[in-house]
């Protein structure tokens, strides 16, 4: 039996290669939507690494969050140990997403 040819439009998890594609179905040359794709992250990793949060609206918020040094424990050998203080990122969905995220998704289909 062939295997079915992938469906960039599919439901699913979408990648880097997937957006690339969907630039590309915007009229883009492949070297130009890679170009634009990779710019975009490249953007918003520079700009959390220095601490600024990003909005998009409609979409939601990345913010960073400082979580402070802590205790951990060894969960193989149970010893005690200090976690170090770090920066995280924090992703809150806008009200437009969570409402399509609503409507797309039947209770049976969100477990």
């Amino acid at each position: 039996m062939k295997p079915k040819p992938y469906d960039h439009h599919s439901v699913g998890t979408k990648g880097r290669a997937e957006l690339v594609e969907d630039v590309r179905d915007l009229g883009f040359t492949k070297e130009e939507a890679i170009g634009l794709v990779d710019e975009a992250f490249s953007i918003a990793i520079e700009a959390l690494g220095r601490g600024e949060n990003l909005k998009f609206s409609r979409f939601g918020r990345f913010e960073v969050q400082r979580q402070h040094e802590r205790t951990g424990r060894n969960p193989q050998t149970g010893a005690s140990l200090t976690l170090p203080a770090r920066n995280t990122v924090a992703f809150r969905t806008a009200p437009a997403l969570r409402a399509a995220l609503t409507t797309a998704l039947s209770p049976t289909e969100t477990s």
